[in-house]
């Protein structure tokens, strides 16, 4: 009821994980060919910086369409080892990005509407504290509701746009612990998501929000 964690996790395969591999060596390392640990943990340390501040400043979840109560409180990414190694290998690269935040008043003092910016077309499961009840899930294609235990959920895709709203109420009958909210978005394939007309590498492989990620890192990566 009091925070809320966020999770995106990023699959890459054959080209797509050979051109994010050519990224960081030319962008981020010294363009030999091969990804070392340093050039590894250089995008993982680029990568939580540059996350934390684009979320700084826009929020993706909101209450009662306003993110005022609801402030940041930790950002992690786990970049995969299975980047070290030559650049032209394919091997399938599975990153993940976690946000945590915290809500100033709990969930059930807010409102009944809670708002997720995620990647259009890609799957999201959320999970909802134990003692709500989701009545319904707006921007959620394929959408099914169900329940793990006392936990409530809804799983599906988002829509074309790419946002999603959850309508809740409070089912006051049932008491527990405080629980934290989850919300998982996976890109199973990123090569299957289309993005107009790719004018680089960066686009090609990373369509969604990543892109605009990675182009930071250059930035960064430079200063």
């Amino acid at each position: 009821m009091d925070s809320m964690t966020w999770e995106y996790a990023e699959q890459y395969s054959g080209e797509s994980s050979v051109i994010m591999r050519s990224v960081i060596d030319s962008e981020m390392g010294n363009n030999d060919g091969f990804i070392a640990a340093w050039e590894l943990l250089k995008m993982d340390t680029l990568s939580r910086r540059n996350l934390h501040t684009s979320v700084s400043r826009k929020m993706d979840v909101k209450i009662n369409d306003s993110s005022a109560s609801i402030s940041l409180s930790k950002v992690e990414c786990v970049i995969s080892t299975e980047l070290i190694g030559p650049v032209s290998k394919q091997d399938e690269v599975s990153n993940i990005y976690r946000v945590c935040y915290a809500f100033r008043d709990p969930l059930a003092e807010q409102g009944s509407r809670i708002w997720f910016q995620g990647e259009p077309g890609t799957y999201v499961f959320i999970s909802m504290p134990e003692g709500t009840e989701i009545i319904s899930a707006q921007g959620v294609d394929n959408a099914t509701i169900g329940m793990q235990g006392l936990v409530p959920y809804v799983e599906g895709y988002f829509d074309f746009t790419g946002e999603s709203v959850i309508v809740f109420s409070m089912n006051t009958t049932v008491t527990s612990n405080p629980q934290t909210m989850e919300s998982v978005s996976l890109r199973t394939d990123v090569q299957d998501v289309q993005s107009p007309g790719p004018s680089s590498p960066l686009d090609k492989v990373f369509p969604g929000s990543t892109d605009k990620l990675l182009e930071r890192l250059r930035r960064s990566s430079k200063l």
